[in-house]
């Protein structure tokens, strides 16, 4: 018990200590084999069977060489303690390292440690997936390539996501939940986006139906599998619009479609996705500016979509949401003018940058936390006020007034292109980056130097410096000119 637990409390064994005709090429794949972090240890199979056979086929005066070492070898702790003994050559350990791994590799067993961290195994049954797990908030903490055996991943503590995607595949979501030192196992199935077809099945004409109605496509397809729903749904886009490429990306997850993308250039029919009952995030973009023939929402109503995503389309009219558990919405680049059917949403993120809104007095009393009202025709941030925003960016509207975020905990401003002047509402923030018009402030601009957490300072749209790069040109007299108001 001694010796499998060694690995907590003894470095790395030194092979070369032991045997002083050990290579250190071979030094190196031992030590690289056993490290304790899983991001030090060789991902796939292939990899320590390639640095072994790059070893093996090495002239012996040249094996030190054979393979290129890294200047310091991490000291982690070993796997199981090394036994020492007799052998006949460096080359007789080089095919016992193989034969152990052979041996591994085909009665599936894996080694995990156990540290502060937990242990994500991912098991595929498609290679050259791509695994992907991300914390609470969503934020990205590990990317890997999957390969023919399962992957072991080192995460914190606590609440994450595990994606895993592949082309031609739907894509597996799951939430998982790990605590500290342990280990836990998710295997994900991809399924092809195209079912294989069902054999012919040859009929009496007699038998032959009638052709069924979109409403009684509507009612049958929610009663599909989860991949027929996607492939029906598919189908039926691009028979409602021909030009339509039949490109869609789903996420699916515990048999409910949950999530479905797709570009809008060539899409003004939306009414097929109606069939997923459990959708929860629609994107339907245009791919650019403008790109977007979408315009009708309608086809919505009754879905219970928790985020939206349908900028840069055609869409101008947001009352098919009304009532909708939204919390995550982006209409930017299309001409929406009202929000009056946002009302009462819990939204926490809204984008309606560079629409035609002018009032943003049906947002009052949200949760918002990052709010993108940007080139727009907008005067008044007063509804604002009280929104727990962190994120907020109103440059190239006619705001002139702060006085709304005083006393808001905002780490992100941006404000440039505003005859906004007057900094003293930022009085006490924590802001890490704003964006404004140096040449316009002619009160509190002593607030922004003595912000301490002030990281990034952008102006003039492109133009981005670091708070002690931009204090040296201001202090230079770089921004005595006044920008104007763009008007959106």
């Amino acid at each position: 018990m001694n010796k499998v637990f060694a690995h907590r409390e003894h470095p790395i064994p030194s092979l070369r200590a032991a045997r002083s005709e050990v290579p250190e090429s071979l030094e190196f794949i031992f030590k690289k084999l056993v490290a304790k972090q899983a991001s030090h240890r060789y991902q796939t199979a292939s990899e320590l069977i390639t640095d072994l056979e790059r070893y093996a086929l090495a002239p012996s005066s040249s094996q030190n060489a054979a393979l290129c070492l890294p200047e310091n070898i991490p000291e982690d702790p070993t796997l199981l303690s090394a036994t020492t003994g007799s052998g006949r050559g460096t080359r007789r350990l080089v095919f016992v390292a193989m034969a152990l791994l052979g041996f591994a590799i085909l009665t599936g067993v894996i080694v995990s440690l156990k540290t502060a961290d937990g242990t994500l195994i991912v098991e595929v049954n498609q290679p050259n997936a791509v695994i992907q797990v991300s914390d609470a908030e969503g934020k990205i903490e590990v990317t890997r390539q999957g390969g023919q055996t399962p992957v072991s991943i080192s995460v914190d503590p606590g609440q994450h996501r595990l994606k895993v995607e592949k082309d031609g595949f739907v894509v597996f979501g799951r939430d998982f939940e790990i605590a500290a030192g342990k280990q836990q196992t998710i295997t994900a199935k991809l399924l092809p986006l195209t079912p294989p077809a069902p054999a012919a099945v040859s009929s009496p004409v007699t038998d032959l139906k009638a052709p069924v109605t979109f409403e009684q496509w509507l009612k049958e397809v929610p009663f599909l599998p989860a991949e027929s729903q996607v492939e029906a749904v598919r189908k039926k886009l691009v028979e409602l619009n021909p030009d339509f490429d039949g490109k869609v990306t789903p996420m699916i997850e515990g048999g409910i479609v949950t999530e479905f993308r797709f570009y809008s250039d060539n899409i003004t029919d939306i009414s097929p996705v109606q069939a997923f009952r459990g959708l929860k995030l629609l994107a339907c973009r245009g791919s650019e500016a403008g790109r977007g023939r979408l315009s009708d929402l309608s086809p919505l109503k009754g879905l219970q979509l928790t985020s939206l995503r349908c900028f840069e389309t055609r869409v101008a009219d947001l009352s098919p949401l009304r009532g909708m558990p939204l919390t995550d919405l982006n209409c930017a680049g299309t001409p929406v003018s009202d929000l009056t059917p946002l009302k009462g949403m819990k939204l926490t993120k809204l984008i309606c940058y560079r629409t035609q809104v002018t009032n943003l007095a049906p947002l009052q009393g949200m949760p918002i936390t990052e709010l993108w009202c940007g080139e727009n025709n907008l005067a008044d941030l007063s509804p604002i006020k009280g929104m727990p925003l962190t994120k907020l960016l109103c440059n190239s509207t006619r705001v002139t007034d702060l006085s709304p975020v005083q006393g808001m905990r905002l780490k992100s401003l941006g404000c440039e292109f505003t005859a906004i002047s007057d900094f003293t509402p930022l009085q006490g923030m924590d802001l890490a980056e704003l964006y404004f018009s140096p040449g316009n402030i002619t009160t509190g601009i002593n607030v922004l130097r003595d912000m301490q957490s002030l990281q990034t300072i952008g102006y003039d749209y492109d133009k981005v410096s670091s708070a002690a790069e931009f204090w040296k040109k201001y202090d230079a007299g770089d921004f005595n000119r006044r920008v104007s108001l763009i008007n959106p």
